[in-house]
């Protein structure tokens, strides 16, 4: 497998003295040889010689008339197991638990119902059909990821209530039975704040004419690399506040989705957060407060808006006393709205 990369090279550009991060790529290597010397840290004891590549799981061959990088992935995304662990892998990301949990453990010999592995080995996916029945629609619409996302997003599983009536029993869980409950990440949490509230920031991206507005459009490094730039305080915030609810930086941290008192401050006191709840021009919230309409149909909007449902009318009432005070109250409405633990949790 490694021979089809064995002409990659793979260079730090260095004419750019701004280059930080930047590569150039080229085939023009001698090819695969499994007895040379190696940066990884596990020692080559092949044989000496160059070898030719062979996708392992199948024996085929690349044509050598074509290009071997494109030969893999030829066979890599015709390869049954592609589909089911692309499938599997956005449907984790959705639900917070894969088909096959985790959803880097896939086991080939425990795919199909019709073939189980013996004792005291069992099936591995919870719904093996529908882990079939996803990743053939994957092929069929071309692998488009955005086709699976919308086909799960419009399921009825996917748009179950997170509360379950009657008793709630842990047998119940694999059959998704309710919707699971999780936090946010980071880019989704960032993104939602500047989309309800309508104030968005342009980040111009390095070494390009492109600039971006939220943080799934660009790569972790779009936002990081702002952190040392003087007087530009807007994207040291974004990027601290980013890193504090577990965004990784691909190359010294993981992502992580756990919870902790930083981003309970953050949410509360983060200059970012102080900044996107106001009423400034072109804002949201402005040009709601312009509306000639109720003060109880201008809160309604927010709640949908920020948590996209209605408000009780205990919260309707509570909402009534904290607007009066004019544009101040508004504020710490959306304030309000931003701290409640809905806002960060996909209910």
């Amino acid at each position: 497998m490694g021979a089809f990369f064995g002409k990659t090279n793979v260079l730090r550009r260095t004419e750019i003295s701004t280059a930080q991060d930047e590569y150039s790529v080229d085939d023009n290597g001698p090819g695969f040889d499994p007895s040379a010397r190696t940066v990884i840290r596990v020692e080559r004891r092949g044989r000496p010689g160059l070898i030719d590549p062979v996708y392992v799981f199948t024996g085929e061959k690349p044509d050598p008339s074509k290009h071997p990088r494109a030969e893999f992935a030829r066979m890599l995304t015709s390869d049954p197991q592609f589909a089911r662990a692309t499938v599997n892998l956005l449907w984790s990301e959705m639900f917070g638990v894969g088909i096959v949990d985790p959803p880097t453990s896939f086991d080939p010999a425990r795919m199909d119902p019709q073939n189980p592995p013996p004792a005291p080995w069992t099936i591995q996916p919870s719904h093996p059909e529908l882990l079939e029945t996803l990743a053939q629609y994957f092929r069929e619409n071309k692998y488009s990821i955005r086709s699976v996302l919308k086909l799960i997003a419009k399921s009825n599983a996917y748009q179950l209530s997170s509360q379950f009536p009657g008793e709630w029993k842990a047998s119940y869980a694999p059959y998704f039975s309710r919707k699971f409950v999780r936090r946010l990440k980071a880019e989704e949490i960032h993104d939602s704040l500047v989309n309800a509230t309508n104030l968005l920031t342009e980040f111009p991206v390095r070494s390009t004419d492109t600039k971006i507005r939220f943080a799934t459009e660009g790569a972790p490094e779009d936002f990081s690399q702002f952190f040392s730039r003087p007087g530009d305080t807007a994207a040291k915030e974004v990027h601290f506040f980013l890193e504090a609810f577990g965004q990784t930086n691909r190359e010294s941290s993981e992502r992580s989705n756990d919870g902790e008192i930083t981003q309970a401050i953050l949410l509360m006191n983060s200059p970012f957060v102080l900044r996107q709840i106001q009423a400034s021009e072109g804002s949201y919230l402005a040009g709601l407060l312009k509306q000639q309409i109720p003060d109880e149909e201008k809160i309604t909007h927010l709640f949908q808006r920020f948590l996209v449902r209605q408000p009780t009318p205990a919260e309707l009432a509570q909402a009534r006393n904290v607007v009066k005070s004019g544009t101040k109250g508004w504020e710490d409405l959306q304030w309000l709205l931003i701290n409640k633990v809905e806002f960060v949790h996909n209910f």
